[in-house]
């Protein structure tokens, strides 16, 4: 009845001050009274009575059983507080315990910042962030973006007002748990840890983060490089900066001096063997396909003498053949090579003047044709990429895409279909194309038993899903790993480019520039850089 009598005084009487004492009245009857609560706080805010208003919602919070009108209501209280009242510690109590009721309002946390802030009250602000951080791990809302910022902001505090050093790259990183694409945060734990001895494991890590997400930024390869070299990782520091060397980057003179002290045409031997295994780790790309290989590896041995050409057709006799024995230089890389690439029986050598580098001859005993240029060349490291880069097109699965275009492949791949499912009718097809019929013909009479099987397993993964198989991310991925070969052994960017270039033929239809970044880009990776070490061809 003393609301009812309240809200009276004010619409019938514009009385508002009597209408606030009417409501005190009814609220002294009745403590739990919301109704009269309420009205003391729209009617106080018409008044401009802001002290009655901040405990109005003050009592509304205490009354609220629900967490989120707790919270809203501490907030309009504190807002109160805050911008009426100028009780800036007043309100912050009640910002940070609406927190604790509803960690999600960061309209309240927006609050707490401001207030600490004005007041340069450094520790306290670290309080707040540690606060709603651990309220909302608490609480599970989930919420990746506001956990994000809140780390970034807690960072932020760290670093540019309380000089902590450590804890900020810690929370930079946390940010980084929920917010991985954000580059900024992660260029501020590079900034923060570059230059500190005891993070510049974290600063080389976030550098490769940046590289791999961006890696035509020449500011993070050069900033890296200087990190390895802080860290006393020469050979590291050495191939970042060989990097920026070879994409036309400038450097300044310490790099410059630094490259300079490792620069030789004199090639650097493998230690060991590159085995199958190894390949897969740390040389294949990842659309290399083992199905594939292994496909084209039983179409070689059977379609050999098809695809195989007399030497009479490069008119070539004996005294052409290079002896293995000779005292040169080539013939020397030739057989490391062969060693280190796995070879047993390495393939014959012939000499055919006007050749140009090293080529595949396709002949019927399979070889290679060398020309003069290269079996007189002096410059070891040109030798050793060509061939490095040949002998490992020479391998079994690489052979035919080495020789032949890929539209031959495809059709080789079709009369292995046709051998391995007859039901598909493809080989009554063959029968009226003369070249399908030869090669179905010749491959029929070579590939038998267990090759059959072999061939058949293959066949039914590649064409799980229907009969047409795309080549040209596998073609790709045998030019970048004979490419990666020859980089292991050469160890030179700029001459693997010079090589590119004067290639009579290639296996894909890529550019010698598009080749060449993604030779750059494998120079970049942990694959390579890990692999050096194994093979003996770091520097020191």
């Amino acid at each position: 009845a003393l609301v009812e009598l309240g809200n009276d005084w004010v619409e019938e009487f514009d009385e508002p001050r009597r209408a606030m004492d009417t409501y005190e009245e009814a609220l002294a009857e009745w403590q739990e009274n919301r109704e009269a609560v309420e009205a003391i706080a729209e009617v106080g805010a018409d008044l401009g009575d802001w002290r009655r208003v901040c405990r109005a919602y003050f009592t509304l919070s205490v009354l609220s059983d629900d967490k989120k009108e707790k919270a809203e209501n501490l907030i309009l209280s504190s807002d109160v507080a805050r911008r009426e009242l100028w009780e800036p510690e007043k309100a912050l109590t009640g910002y940070q315990k609406a927190l604790e009721w509803d960690p999600t309002r960061l309209d309240a946390f927006t609050s707490v910042t401001s207030i600490l802030v004005d007041a340069r009250d450094w520790e306290k602000l670290e309080q707040a962030y540690l606060q709603i951080i651990s309220v909302n791990q608490e609480a599970g809302t989930g919420d990746a973006q506001l956990m994000g910022v809140l780390w970034d902001k807690l960072g932020d505090l760290y670093s540019d007002h309380l000089g902590r050093f450590d804890d900020a790259v810690f929370a930079y990183q946390q940010a980084l748990e929920y917010l991985p694409g954000r580059h900024d945060i992660r260029a501020r734990i590079v900034e923060l840890s570059e230059d500190q001895e005891e993070h510049l494991d974290v600063a080389a890590e976030h550098l490769r983060k940046l590289i791999a997400d961006n890696p035509e930024r020449s500011e993070w390869i050069d900033r890296l490089g200087r990190v390895y070299l802080r860290k006393r990782e020469v050979d590291r520091a050495y191939c970042m900066f060989r990097i920026l060397r070879a994409r036309g980057d400038e450097l300044d003179q310490k790099a410059k001096g630094f490259l300079e002290r490792f620069d030789s045409n004199i090639a650097k031997p493998i230690g060991g063997t590159i085995t199958p295994n190894l390949m897969q780790q740390h040389i294949f790309p990842p659309q290399m396909s083992q199905t594939m290989n292994r496909c084209y590896a039983v179409l070689k041995r059977g379609l050999e003498r098809f695809v195989g050409e007399s030497r009479r057709t490069y008119g070539l006799g004996r005294r052409d053949r290079v002896d293995l024995d000779e005292s040169l230089a080539f013939v020397n890389f030739y057989k490391k090579i062969g060693a280190a690439l796995g070879y047993l029986e390495l393939p014959e050598l012939w000499r055919k003047t006007d050749q140009v580098g090293l080529i595949n001859g396709a002949l019927s005993k399979p070889g290679f044709i060398v020309g003069d240029d290269l079996l007189s060349s002096t410059h070891e490291r040109k030798i050793a990429f060509t061939v490095a880069k040949q002998l490992f097109l020479f391998l079994e699965p690489f052979y035919l895409s080495s020789i032949r275009p890929m539209s031959d492949l495809q059709a080789f791949f079709l009369c292995a279909v046709a051998l391995v499912r007859p039901e598909t009718g493809l080989a009554d097809q063959f029968a009226n194309e003369k070249a399908y019929k030869a090669a179905f013909k010749t491959l029929k009479k070579n590939v038998k038993s267990s090759e059959l099987g072999e061939l058949g397993a293959c066949i039914k993964r590649l064409t799980a899903d229907g009969d047409e198989v795309a080549l040209g991310p596998w073609f790709e991925a045998i030019e970048d790993s004979a490419n990666r070969v020859g980089l292991l052994f050469c160890d030179d960017l700029e001459v693997a480019r010079q090589c590119l270039k004067r290639e009579p033929h290639t296996v894909s239809q890529r550019s010698v520039a598009q080749r060449m970044d993604a030779l750059i880009d494998y120079s970049l990776s942990e694959k390579y850089l890990s692999l050096r070490p194994q093979l003996g061809i770091e520097v020191a």
